[in-house]
């Protein structure tokens, strides 16, 4: 597991953080595995865990969501803060023995189109460098969380709760491409010319 991270004092307003650096939407269709789960077979501390890292995570993009001066920004942070819920809401009817069902995030094609109307008027993000250290927070964890999520899956022997634990890491890539795209942007808005797929995490 990834190490603790202490809370955040240079976020948002809220000062909501995780307590470690935890952390393609294409069609919203439902990937769902029928096979009942035995919650007894479950770890349930290390579902526990991944809980308690999401609804941290919810927490920090509502705030960012709260704090964010552009509206197309907040748009994007509080699909996240969706996205976060959704994934506990998972976690837990797993915890509870049910069978699990998850639509695809539509974040990257959402936060895409916000891109364009915000490159349409590029000073409408100046003066937010303040909260670049957010973001690159958000960054970080949201890269810590995929790999989070990867290694559950390698300790993981039922093939449903790996396809689940890969399924919920594939949708943290995304957010961190997400993220990553607000950072370039914010930093350097004069310069950016276009959405970036993510970088390689293995290089984090």
């Amino acid at each position: 597991m990834p190490t603790a991270l202490l809370p955040h004092r240079g976020g948002p307003p809220g000062n909501a953080s995780w307590e470690m650096g935890a952390f393609q939407g294409h069609h919203c269709q439902r990937q769902v595995c029928s096979n009942p789960i035995d919650k007894e077979e479950v770890t349930v501390n290390v579902l526990d865990f991944a809980m308690k890292i999401e609804l941290q995570g919810k927490a920090y993009y509502e705030s960012m969501a709260a704090s964010a001066g552009v509206p197309g920004l907040k748009t994007i942070f509080t699909e996240l803060a969706a996205d976060e819920q959704k994934h506990y809401d998972v976690l837990r009817g797993l915890k509870e023995g049910e069978t699990w069902g998850m639509a695809d995030s539509r974040a990257v094609e959402h936060a895409r189109s916000v891109f364009t109307e915000l490159l349409q008027d590029r000073n409408a993000v100046a003066g937010l460098q303040e909260a670049l250290d957010a973001y690159r927070l958000a960054l970080k964890v949201e890269a810590e969380s995929v790999k989070m999520y990867e290694d559950m899956a390698k300790k993981e022997e039922d093939p449903v709760i790996v396809q689940l634990y890969l399924t919920i890491a594939n949708e943290e890539k995304k957010h961190y491409n997400i993220v990553e795209n607000v950072c370039d942007f914010v930093m350097r808005p004069k310069y950016y010319l276009e959405w970036r797929e993510f970088s390689n995490l293995d290089e984090l």
